[in-house]
C-alpha cells in the first residue's frame, strides 16, 4: 500500500493528519468496453471516488444548424446540470505497473508544460493536493488518439479534525484538445450543495482547459454529505472529404463522495 493512497484513505474515514507534501499521482486507464478502470497494483483507491467516461457521439455530417444548436447548448451549460457521463461508475481493477509506463510519461509531460506556463491546478499554498490522472483512447480514420484528464482533490495542510471548518480544494484539467466553433471543450467542478463550482469553456481555440475552486466547509464523520464532480470534455478532430470534421473524444467525470459539506 503506497503512503499517498493510505493518506487519502484516511482523508474520508477518520480524523486527519497530513504530511506537508503532495503524494504521487493515481494513474487510471479507462476501458469503457469492459467497464473497467485499471490502476497500478498496490494503489489504494480512495473510498467514495467514482469514475465515469463516455465517448462523444458520432458527429460526422452534422449540418450547420445542428452544430449551431450544440454550440448554444454549451454556451449555456452552467444554467443547467452539467453534461457528464451517465450510467454506473467503472469497476476498479488492478493491473501490472509496467502497463502504465507510457501513461506516466504523458502525465509528466503535462506537468512540465504546466510548469513552463506558470500554471497550477489549485493555486493555494495552504493545501496539500492529490491528483488522479485518467486516460482513454479512441481509433479514428487516421490514427489512435489519447485523451487525459487530471482530477485533483486538496485538503488543508496539517489536517482537519472532525467537527471543524476546514479548507478544501478541487481541480479539473484536460490535456491538450482540439477546439472549433461548433463543439466546445471544457473543464468544470460542481457539487450537489453548490459549494464548489468553477468552469473553463474553450470558446476561442484554446488548450488546455482547466479550472479549480476552494471553499471552507465543516467536516463531519456521519457519512456522505456531498458529492463533488470534476468533469471535462476533450476531443480530436479528423478532417475527412470536403473538410468535413469527425470528432473523437470523451466526457470524463471523477466524483468524490465527501464527509464535508
Amino acid at each position: 500500500m503506497s503512503r499517498h493512497r493510505l493518506i487519502v484513505l484516511c482523508l474520508l474515514v477518520a480524523s486527519f493528519t497530513f504530511p506537508a507534501f503532495a503524494g504521487d499521482v493515481l494513474l487510471v486507464i479507462i476501458d469503457r468496453e469492459h467497464q473497467r478502470a485499471y490502476v497500478p497494483e498496490g494503489s489504494v483507491i480512495p473510498p467514495g471516488m467514482a469514475i465515469r467516461a463516455e465517448a462523444l457521439p458520432p458527429m460526422r455530417g452534422i449540418d450547420v444548424s445542428a452544430r449551431r444548436g450544440m454550440a448554444r447548448e454549451h454556451v449555456n451549460f452552467l444554467d443547467r446540470i452539467l453534461k457528464r457521463p451517465s450510467g454506473p461508475p467503472l469497476i476498479f481493477e488492478y493491473a501490472p505497473a509496467e502497463r502504465f509506463t507510457q501513461m506516466r510519461q504523458r502525465y509528466e509531460a503535462q506537468q512540465e508544460l504546466r510548469k513552463r506556463q506558470g500554471r497550477t491546478i489549485v493555486a493555494n499554498d495552504t493545501l496539500t493536493c492529490y491528483p488522479t490522472y485518467a486516460t482513454d483512447s479512441q481509433t479514428g480514420y487516421f490514427g489512435t488518439y489519447y485523451h487525459g484528464f487530471t482530477s485533483t482533490f486538496c485538503v488543508q495542510t496539517g489536517g482537519c479534525g472532525v467537527g471543524n471548518n476546514c479548507e478544501w480544494g478541487f481541480g479539473a484539467e484536460g490535456d491538450s484538445t482540439d477546439d472549433d466553433e461548433w463543439v466546445y471543450p471544457y473543464a468544470a467542478v460542481y457539487d450537489q450543495n453548490n459549494h464548489f463550482n468553477c468552469n473553463h469553456t474553450a470558446y476561442g481555440y484554446e488548450s488546455p482547459v482547466a479550472c479549480s475552486v476552494t471553499n471552507t466547509t465543516q467536516l463531519l464523520q456521519v457519512g456522505c454529505l456531498n458529492t463533488v464532480h470534476t468533469v471535462a470534455q476533450l476531443y480530436t478532430i479528423e478532417y475527412l472529404q470536403n473538410y468535413e470534421p469527425w470528432y473523437l473524444g470523451f466526457t470524463f467525470d471523477v466524483s468524490y463522495c465527501t464527509y464535508f459539506y
